[in-house]
């Protein structure tokens, strides 16, 4: 959207890209070897989503 605004393309946030990865990396990881993450990734992911919605609201704020 930034390029369409006339802006230019926005990191600000808490949940940027390479966080994003590392949190899909760990949960894989973990996923994969057989850790026991049931009720874990209840929370993993409501923070995660969390941060992405304050993530957003950064990048919109101060895009415009």
């Amino acid at each position: 959207m930034a390029g369409v605004l006339g802006g230019e393309r926005r990191y600000d946030g808490p949940m940027g890209k390479s966080d994003r990865a590392a949190v899909f990396s760990v949960v894989g990881l973990l996923v994969g070897l057989g850790v026991p993450v049931g009720q874990a990734l209840n929370w993993i992911w409501s923070a995660v989503i969390a941060l992405l919605v304050l993530t957003i609201a950064n990048r919109i704020r101060r895009g415009m």
